[in-house]
């Protein structure tokens, strides 16, 4: 929540939001800092507080990750900057230069606890006793995306944390949970005989929203090609795969026996879409517009509704890229048209 606030300044510029929610912030930083935090600075949390959370019997996870799980550290080093932003906003120069150096802290910690100089492997989180866990998980690469900027891992880091997660975790159709060289891989979600589905959950299943960071950083690291193949197919699996302009919840690792994509978990997940609208909206179309030199507005389609312009609904929009990826030429010639006059 804390880094959509932060998000939301950066769009809005809104300084009365910033100084009415600061209080807030501020008393969520207090409160991690009094009950939650460790010798090192990071945040400490059970198994089942992150988005990996299906539990055996309500009672043992699935897929442990306590009690530092890297993703989790991305986002409490990035609300401690956006604090700092906005205790910088509110004229609290103190409070600012503290929560910066609380987030050095977290920077520190995570190049001396999580990385692994040596393998140039990425821990995906350090447990009670200080062990680090290695296994190659798409977490990691929240580490490049959560934070605004690329702060939080070196640059060098980053390009090892990218390369060795999509080595092992990418399929043409998404993301998948856990790397199939792990011995609790399992690639089928629903109705096997083997195991509980939760086994599954995020242990080998394709979560459609990690497409989303994904993307955003293999664009940051120049794998232009690998993000634009699998934002494709993602584009065609909302025309053509399950319901018709939306993304299920998940899909098995691999194809069914007829090589098919199996859709699994709900069949239209919000973050799913949402994190395709997002990366639509800040990674690819920011490409495309820099690619075309022409600002976003030439390369939004819009409906005219009344006296009105609504932009166009998700499936045109995805309708939209898949035209442009398959029409590259004809559309930067487009785009280089003159305006109309009036």
């Amino acid at each position: 929540m804390v880094r959509e606030i932060g998000e939301y300044l950066r769009y809005s510029g809104d300084r009365d939001f910033a100084a009415a929610v600061y209080p807030v912030v501020k008393a969520y930083i207090e409160g991690v800092e009094t009950h939650y935090l460790d010798e090192y600075g990071l945040m400490t949390h059970r198994h089942p507080d992150t988005w990996m959370d299906a539990k055996l019997q309500g009672q043992i996870p699935w897929s442990a990750r306590g009690n530092r799980a890297n993703d989790i550290q991305a986002l409490w080093f990035t609300s401690l900057k956006v604090a700092a932003e906005l205790a910088q906003l509110v004229g609290e120069e103190t409070e600012a230069g503290r929560f910066n150096a609380m987030a050095d802290k977290v920077q520190a910690s995570m190049n001396q606890l999580f990385w692994n100089e040596k393998t140039q492997c990425m821990a995906d989180r350090v447990d009670e006793n200080g062990v680090p866990d290695y296994r190659v998980r798409p977490n990691q690469l929240m580490l490049m995306t959560v934070p605004f900027g690329r702060e939080l891992v070196a640059p060098e880091t980053g390009a090892h944390v990218v390369k060795n997660a999509l080595s092992e975790l990418m399929f043409p159709w998404g993301v998948c949970s856990l790397t199939q060289n792990d011995l609790w891989f399992h690639p089928y979600h629903n109705n096997r005989d083997e195991y509980h589905k939760d086994a599954a959950y995020h242990n080998g299943t394709i979560w459609g929203w990690n497409a989303g960071f994904s993307v955003s950083a293999m664009l940051q690291y120049g794998k232009t090609e690998l993000a634009y193949q699998l934002t494709k197919n993602l584009a065609d699996q909302i025309l053509t795969l399950g319901h018709r302009g939306t993304m299920s919840e998940n899909l098995d690792a691999f194809l069914d026996a007829s090589g098919e994509l199996v859709t699994t978990g709900t069949y239209a997940q919000a973050w799913s879409v949402s994190e395709f609208h997002r990366n639509g909206y800040q990674t690819t179309w920011a490409c495309v517009r820099i690619c075309c030199k022409v600002a976003l507005n030439s390369i939004r389609i819009s409906r005219r509704v009344g006296n009105r312009q609504r932009p166009m609904c998700l499936l045109g929009r995805v309708m939209c890229l898949r035209w442009i990826s398959e029409n590259p030429v004809r559309f930067v010639s487009i785009c280089s048209l003159p305006k109309k006059a009036g």
